[in-house]
């Protein structure tokens, strides 16, 4: 059995046939890396609430989310050293309003699925895998619509 230390949760949100993705500042662990939004889960929480508090934390996304589905999971170690294992979960946003915590993250965008360049993005391979099987398992279940903000990069 893997020796797991850390508990970890992240969403690929999808809104509108795009999903949403975040850039880790410069300075900060893995600077300049394209993830998903995500957060460490804390005692007492299950994964669903540690995603919506984590979701709110760094994007100002949870009153218009719905958790459809986990996806899949993935280890790596984390900026303390610590071994973690992230859980991720296909989520369905009303609203592509988000309010960036500009601590952790430089920036964000909202790709349109069809398009998404995951090749060419500074991306691990596990979020590029975690997108693509959350996008698979999306097509069999209805999106909500939302109102398009667009935003220039």
């Amino acid at each position: 059995m893997d020796y797991i230390e850390k508990l970890v949760v992240g969403g690929i949100v999808v809104c509108s046939n795009r999903v949403l993705l975040l850039m880790r500042a410069e300075g900060e662990f893995m600077g300049g890396l394209v993830e998903l939004p995500s957060g460490g889960v804390e005692a007492g929480e299950s994964l669903e609430q540690a995603l919506l508090r984590e979701l709110k934390e760094e994007t100002a996304l949870a009153d218009d989310v719905v958790v459809k589905a986990f996806v899949d999971h993935f280890d790596y170690v984390s900026a303390s050293g610590k071994r973690a294992r992230q859980f991720n979960f296909l989520v369905e946003s009303a609203s592509d309003d988000v309010s960036l915590n500009h601590k952790e993250h430089a920036d964000y965008q909202w790709l349109d699925i069809s398009r998404v360049p995951f090749e060419k993005m500074n991306m691990s391979k596990a979020t590029r895998k975690s997108i693509t099987a959350a996008l698979k398992l999306r097509e069999t279940t209805a999106a909500p619509g939302c109102t398009p903000v667009w935003r220039d990069s």
